[in-house]
């Protein structure tokens, strides 16, 4: 099985305004790319902006983990995949690599728990069922592939 099976986003080219001191792309774009590329992938089972305009209902993000791999500068085009890792009634965890675009390397990986939540009750509550199907197909997709080796990877100096 391939990584066909993921869901892709958008190709997205590095702005002059993201890169930092450092000169290569600063902390807060990486965290700002995953975002774009989750809601491009979770538009596709109706976890977008279409959810709250008919049920008002959205999800909001519980933790976020992000693993820097390789930098990206000024310039480079990237896209980030997405891949459901686990779900409950309430909650989903998926994992994201971002990518090169034209090299395809992994520049970063980041992990997301989020939650289905009511809007107009700001309370947590379970997927509603046509959504919930969406999510058992897509997990079952992903689920075809070898297990990622940073799913659930702990922040932690490693010690000799």
């Amino acid at each position: 099985m391939t990584q066909d099976v993921l869901s892709r986003s958008s190709r997205i080219r590095i702005d002059e305004d993201w890169i930092d001191y450092n000169g290569h792309l600063n902390t807060a774009w990486y965290h700002r790319l995953f975002d774009m590329g989750a809601d491009e992938a979770l538009d596709e089972i109706d976890l977008g902006p279409r959810e709250i305009t008919d049920r008002n209902k959205t999800i909001f993000t519980a933790q976020f983990h992000i693993h820097h791999q390789r930098e990206v500068f000024v310039g480079s085009e990237v896209y980030s995949t997405l891949r459901i890792i686990d779900f409950d009634d309430k909650r989903m965890h998926y994992l994201q690599e971002l990518h090169h675009a034209d090299e395809h390397w992994v520049s970063a990986i980041a992990q997301t728990l989020v939650l289905h939540v009511d809007l107009g009750r700001r309370k947590v509550e379970p997927w509603p069922d046509d959504i919930r199907e969406k999510i058992v197909a897509l997990h079952a997709r992903h689920a075809e592939l070898p297990p990622h080796p940073m799913v659930g990877a702990v922040l932690s100096i490693a010690r000799k």
